[in-house]
């Protein structure tokens, strides 16, 4: 896989690559970071993405998705693409793994307190003191009981 070059008889890179193939499109716009990451330097959606378009005329894609298609084939039916390094701009192959949603949701880094043992409060995570809602969250029972309380006090007392 070669970037693209411009040369000195280039003066638009756009016209010069408008019929070039995705990938060459993707790399010319991607700079090697140190901690290896190939870092989308092109336009992004609200959200950090990258977006491309595989034709020019055509709708945009996210281009981890286009990279890791272009490197490791076709997305399987039901599985999303997870950056491993956690950068929504990095399209390396290396950094990119197809996964089912509620494996790419827990290594979210909204996730960090999906293991921990205990509540906010301190009560244990274990059988007897844990529900599991209907979404996979789980809820500390002794808190449960105790915001119950509360708010029957609250009730009683109004």
């Amino acid at each position: 896989m070669k970037t693209p070059q411009l040369g000195p008889d280039d003066p638009n890179p756009r016209t010069r690559l408008r019929n070039r193939p995705v990938i060459d499109r993707l790399m010319y716009r991607t700079a090697l970071l140190d901690n290896g990451c190939w870092e989308w330097r092109g336009a992004t959606n609200p959200k950090g993405y990258g977006n491309i378009r595989r034709d020019m005329d055509g709708p945009a894609y996210s281009v981890h998705r286009v990279s890791f298609e272009h490197f490791h084939g076709p997305i399987p039916d039901g599985l999303e693409v997870d950056h491993l390094c956690f950068n929504r701009a990095c399209v390396n192959p290396d950094h990119l793994e197809a996964v089912d949603r509620r494996t790419n949701v827990l290594r979210g880094r909204r996730n960090q307190n999906h293991g921990k043992p205990t509540c906010g409060r301190g009560h244990d995570f274990d059988a007897a003191n844990t529900s599991i809602t209907p979404d996979g969250k789980r809820v500390c029972k002794a808190c449960s009981r105790q915001r119950t309380a509360d708010y029957r006090a609250r009730k009683a007392a109004a």
